[in-house]
Protein backbone atom coordinates (compact mmCIF):
# COMPACT_ATOMS: atom_id res chain seq x y z
CA UNK A 1 0.00 0.00 0.00
CA UNK A 2 1.21 3.52 -1.47
CA UNK A 3 1.09 6.00 1.93
CA UNK A 4 1.78 9.52 1.32
CA UNK A 5 4.02 11.28 3.97
CA UNK A 6 4.85 14.51 2.72
CA UNK A 7 2.01 16.58 0.51
CA UNK A 8 2.74 19.27 -1.53
CA UNK A 9 0.64 22.88 -1.51
CA UNK A 10 1.11 23.27 -5.34
CA UNK A 11 -1.13 26.54 -4.51
CA UNK A 12 2.25 28.40 -2.53
CA UNK A 13 4.80 27.06 -5.41
CA UNK A 14 2.50 29.29 -8.07
CA UNK A 15 2.86 31.90 -5.30
CA UNK A 16 6.77 31.73 -4.80
CA UNK A 17 7.22 31.49 -8.70
CA UNK A 18 4.71 34.17 -9.88
CA UNK A 19 5.46 37.44 -7.12
CA UNK A 20 9.01 38.48 -9.14
CA UNK A 21 7.28 38.56 -12.12
CA UNK A 22 4.24 40.65 -10.74
CA UNK A 23 6.56 42.32 -9.38
CA UNK A 24 8.74 43.26 -11.77
CA UNK A 25 5.66 43.77 -14.45
CA UNK A 26 4.14 46.81 -11.57
CA UNK A 27 8.19 48.38 -12.03
CA UNK A 28 8.08 48.22 -15.59
CA UNK A 29 3.75 50.04 -15.39
CA UNK A 30 5.28 52.23 -13.31
CA UNK A 31 7.82 53.52 -15.70
CA UNK A 32 5.83 53.12 -19.11
CA UNK A 33 2.51 55.50 -16.78
CA UNK A 34 5.20 58.22 -16.03
CA UNK A 35 6.15 58.31 -19.95
CA UNK A 36 9.73 56.20 -20.08
CA UNK A 37 10.87 52.59 -21.84
CA UNK A 38 12.51 49.62 -20.42
CA UNK A 39 15.61 51.19 -22.08
CA UNK A 40 15.01 54.34 -19.96
CA UNK A 41 16.28 53.41 -16.59
CA UNK A 42 19.89 53.39 -17.22
CA UNK A 43 18.76 57.47 -17.74
CA UNK A 44 16.88 57.71 -14.92
CA UNK A 45 20.14 56.34 -12.80
CA UNK A 46 22.09 58.87 -14.96
CA UNK A 47 20.03 61.93 -13.71
CA UNK A 48 19.80 61.07 -9.88
CA UNK A 49 15.79 60.38 -10.23
CA UNK A 50 16.62 56.27 -9.82
CA UNK A 51 19.43 55.73 -7.85
CA UNK A 52 21.91 53.16 -7.98
CA UNK A 53 21.51 51.72 -4.44
CA UNK A 54 17.55 50.84 -4.99
CA UNK A 55 18.35 48.98 -8.08
CA UNK A 56 21.11 46.85 -6.03
CA UNK A 57 18.42 46.03 -3.58
CA UNK A 58 15.48 45.27 -5.51
CA UNK A 59 18.13 43.15 -8.11
CA UNK A 60 19.65 41.34 -5.06
CA UNK A 61 16.02 40.39 -3.72
CA UNK A 62 15.04 39.02 -6.41
CA UNK A 63 17.81 37.32 -7.13
CA UNK A 64 17.97 35.82 -3.78
CA UNK A 65 14.00 35.13 -4.05
CA UNK A 66 14.65 33.48 -6.90
CA UNK A 67 17.68 30.87 -5.73
CA UNK A 68 16.10 30.14 -2.62
CA UNK A 69 12.24 29.34 -3.89
CA UNK A 70 12.20 28.52 -7.01
CA UNK A 71 14.09 25.25 -7.12
CA UNK A 72 11.79 23.51 -4.29
CA UNK A 73 8.44 25.30 -5.84
CA UNK A 74 9.70 24.00 -9.52
CA UNK A 75 9.51 20.18 -7.82
CA UNK A 76 6.60 20.79 -6.33
CA UNK A 77 4.74 21.84 -9.82
CA UNK A 78 6.79 19.22 -11.34
CA UNK A 79 5.42 15.96 -9.30
CA UNK A 80 2.21 14.82 -8.02
CA UNK A 81 1.00 15.54 -5.13
CA UNK A 82 3.09 13.36 -2.63
CA UNK A 83 6.56 14.22 -2.59
CA UNK A 84 7.47 11.50 -0.19
CA UNK A 85 5.82 8.51 0.24
CA UNK A 86 6.02 4.84 1.59
CA UNK A 87 5.49 1.70 -0.61
CA UNK A 88 6.13 -1.66 0.87
CA UNK A 89 8.62 -0.57 3.13
CA UNK A 90 10.52 1.95 1.23
CA UNK A 91 10.49 5.53 1.50
CA UNK A 92 10.57 7.60 -2.43
CA UNK A 93 10.77 11.07 -3.01
CA UNK A 94 8.91 11.21 -6.30
CA UNK A 95 8.97 7.69 -7.03
CA UNK A 96 12.77 7.82 -6.81
CA UNK A 97 13.51 4.78 -4.38
CA UNK A 98 15.84 6.73 -1.57
CA UNK A 99 15.78 3.70 0.85
CA UNK A 100 14.21 1.27 2.75
CA UNK A 101 12.64 1.74 6.15
CA UNK A 102 15.04 -0.92 7.94
CA UNK A 103 18.05 1.20 6.83
CA UNK A 104 17.23 4.43 7.77
CA UNK A 105 19.29 5.29 10.69
CA UNK A 106 18.49 8.78 11.72
CA UNK A 107 15.91 11.55 10.90
CA UNK A 108 16.42 15.14 11.37
CA UNK A 109 14.78 18.30 10.65
CA UNK A 110 16.38 21.64 9.35
CA UNK A 111 14.78 25.04 9.93
CA UNK A 112 17.25 27.90 9.09
CA UNK A 113 16.01 31.26 7.68
CA UNK A 114 17.48 30.20 3.96
CA UNK A 115 16.38 26.04 4.02
CA UNK A 116 13.69 24.00 5.78
CA UNK A 117 14.21 20.27 5.11
CA UNK A 118 14.24 16.72 6.97
CA UNK A 119 17.54 14.86 6.34
CA UNK A 120 17.12 10.81 6.25
CA UNK A 121 20.56 9.38 7.21
CA UNK A 122 21.53 5.67 6.51
CA UNK A 123 24.67 3.80 6.73
CA UNK A 124 25.69 4.81 2.93
CA UNK A 125 24.07 8.05 2.36
CA UNK A 126 22.44 11.17 3.46
CA UNK A 127 18.87 12.65 1.79
CA UNK A 128 17.71 15.81 2.00
CA UNK A 129 13.99 16.78 1.35
CA UNK A 130 12.87 20.11 0.89
CA UNK A 131 9.70 20.98 3.08
CA UNK A 132 9.24 24.25 1.99
CA UNK A 133 6.14 23.74 0.22
CA UNK A 134 5.28 20.97 2.08
CA UNK A 135 1.92 20.27 3.77
CA UNK A 136 2.82 18.71 7.05
CA UNK A 137 5.44 20.54 9.52
CA UNK A 138 8.97 18.77 9.81
CA UNK A 139 8.12 17.08 13.01
CA UNK A 140 4.74 15.59 11.83
CA UNK A 141 6.92 13.88 8.53
CA UNK A 142 9.60 12.57 11.54
CA UNK A 143 6.66 10.76 13.55
CA UNK A 144 5.39 9.48 10.36
CA UNK A 145 8.87 8.06 9.16
CA UNK A 146 9.50 6.16 12.93
CA UNK A 147 5.62 5.38 12.91
CA UNK A 148 6.10 3.38 9.57
CA UNK A 149 9.67 2.03 10.63
CA UNK A 150 8.20 0.76 14.14
CA UNK A 151 5.25 -0.81 12.23
CA UNK A 152 7.28 -2.22 9.44
CA UNK A 153 9.76 -3.72 12.19
CA UNK A 154 6.64 -5.30 14.45
CA UNK A 155 5.18 -6.80 10.84
CA UNK A 156 8.50 -8.21 9.98
CA UNK A 157 8.65 -10.33 13.46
Amino acid sequence: MVECLVHGQKGRAWVAILLPIAALSLILYQLFIHGYGIFDIYYLIQTGELTIGRQLALASALTLWILIFYPPAIFVLKNKECILESYNGNISLSETKICNLKDIKSVESKNGILKKGVIISTDSSRHYINTLFASEKNDEIIAALFKLKSEEGSRSK
